[in-house]
């Protein structure tokens, strides 16, 4: 499962596939077991996991980061006395060459891993907005009775509005502002549906495949390792994807409004894969004050 709470301080599109990972490579009877047997040691001085037979070299006691010399490791939390405040974050490069093993004792500590410079691997096909919205627009030519607007969700109110999809695209870099003159920012999540995706946007979800990392576990069709190719065929699977995230945002947390995703548990692992940023570019920058957001709450309860 994966639990996610971020911020978009910029306009950002991300592609996510969803996968049951397997580790051990066996059947999900067989993972479970292996799983719950596996020694587990807590140590109160040093407060950390540490897992009986663990060969990973990034980190061998608090304070003594070895990755940190190759850059592969990030720091994500400064707790004290802790060796949990680093996340293994190789580049695709090094994921080419073979780094599975590696991953693989990351993973069965249930740590999170970011692999950097996935596209650099790739044909560099453009994710902006408009090439997609170009895209579309071939796809809808051959089929008129394309629907032409996306439920996005509005941050501000936290509904959900009809919206044209070209408007959508285009507000994207220009920017909305809604009332007390603060920013409207739009998420679009889990579009286009799995099913459509490549049928939309054909290329761009070739892209994203070839740019997954560790395909063994995280190809959602032909990774071995991945639980959800080995369910039977009269399963009733969940959406594996891939399917994008496209959200509006700015630089300045605002407080209200802001375009984040609540914390929240998902059914399977996700791979999130960032293909694209911009910054927004509103007609005036400026510092909101409280005043402004006041004035949001006061619109909001009068509503």
């Amino acid at each position: 499962m994966t639990m996610e709470a971020y911020p978009a301080h910029h306009q950002h599109l991300v592609v996510v596939v969803a996968l049951f990972l397997n580790l051990s490579a066996c059947s999900k009877k067989s993972l479970l077991l292996t799983y719950w047997q596996k020694p587990i040691q807590w140590s109160t001085t040093e407060r950390c996991w540490t897992w009986e037979g663990s060969k990973c070299s990034c980190i061998t006691e608090p304070g003594d980061m070895k990755g940190m010399n190759n850059g592969s490791l990030r720091k994500s939390a400064s707790r004290e006395n802790s060796c949990d405040n680093y996340i293994y974050c190789p580049t695709a490069q090094d994921v080419q060459n073979g780094n599975l093993d590696h991953f693989q004792e990351h993973w069965l500590k249930g740590q999170p891993v970011i692999v950097r410079d996935t596209l650099a691997l790739t044909s560099e096909l453009s994710w902006e907005p408009m090439v997609m919205w170009r895209a579309l627009r071939e796809k809808r030519d051959k089929d008129k009775y394309e629907r032409l607007s996306v439920m996005a969700l509005e941050c501000l109110t936290w509904c959900e509005v009809d919206v044209n999809i070209h408007m959508f695209f285009a507000g994207y870099s220009r920017g909305l502002v809604g009332p007390e003159d603060l920013p409207l920012l739009l998420k679009l999540k889990d579009w286009p549906p799995h099913s459509k995706f490549g049928e939309r946007l054909p290329r761009h979800g070739a892209e994203f495949m070839s740019a997954l990392p560790f395909r063994d576990y995280t190809d959602p069709e032909f990774g071995p390792l991945n639980l959800a190719v080995k369910l039977p065929s009269d399963v009733n699977k969940p959406d594996l994807g891939p399917k994008t995230y496209i959200a509006y945002g700015v630089a300045q947390e605002l407080e209200i409004g802001d375009s984040v995703t609540k914390i929240h548990c998902d059914m399977s692992d996700a791979v999130n894969i960032l293909t694209h940023t911009d910054e927004i570019k509103l007609k005036e920058k400026k510092d909101y004050s409280n005043r402004e957001k006041e004035g949001y709450l006061n619109y909001k309860a009068n509503k």
